[in-house]
């Protein structure tokens, strides 16, 4: 039996030519599926054999990509080419891999702020009000709160806030600027 016989009987097309077509035979655990070559005796890849069969050889050192993000997907159509930093690219922007991307601020789901309670916090944190009043107010921690005025996270929130845009005014235990350089001015 050829490889493209032995593949074409481990592929579903149930769903037509434009659909995903998974891979029905052996699969690695990441969802991947399996084939043996037939001739060296070695596994393939599955989606690489299915773009092999499709548009033939692939060049080394080349990934095969998938649009539809299934692993187990071995339509041709679903495929493409890319070097392993275009895979990495592809995967990140897709939120897999060990270092999915951040969401940020009122994007992350766990969020309990958003710039306007942040901006806020710097506010009275600078009018003096302490950080643990300001904690209880907004539902977070003191540690949230510190982290806020001192821009250790929000960092890119910045507005009409009496806190400075450096958070210099959080090193001085949450005081408006003003007041803590009083005894410090060179005049």
């Amino acid at each position: 039996m050829t490889l493209r016989e032995r593949f074409e009987i481990k592929v579903d097309k149930r769903d037509g030519p434009h659909a995903c077509w998974p891979w029905t035979a052996a699969r690695l655990k990441s969802g991947y599926g399996t084939i043996r070559d037939g001739r060296q005796r070695r596994h393939l890849l599955a989606h690489r054999a299915a773009w092999l069969l499709a548009y033939g050889p692939i060049p080394s050192g080349i990934c095969v990509l998938h649009r539809c993000d299934v692993p187990s997907c071995v339509n041709p159509e679903h495929l493409f080419l890319g070097t392993l930093a275009d895979n990495n690219a592809d995967m990140r922007s897709k939120g897999r891999g060990k270092n999915p991307p951040t969401h940020r601020g009122k994007n992350n789901a766990s969020a309990k702020l958003n710039g306007d309670s942040v901006l806020e916090i710097r506010r009275r944190a600078a009018d003096g009000e302490p950080q643990r009043a300001i904690a209880r107010a907004f539902g977070v921690t003191k540690s949230t709160v510190a982290d806020a005025i001192r821009f250790r996270s929000w960092a890119y929130v910045r507005g009409d806030s009496k806190a400075p845009a450096d958070g210099a005014g959080a090193m001085n235990g949450g005081k408006a600027p003003e007041a803590a350089n009083q005894g410090n001015r060179d005049e």
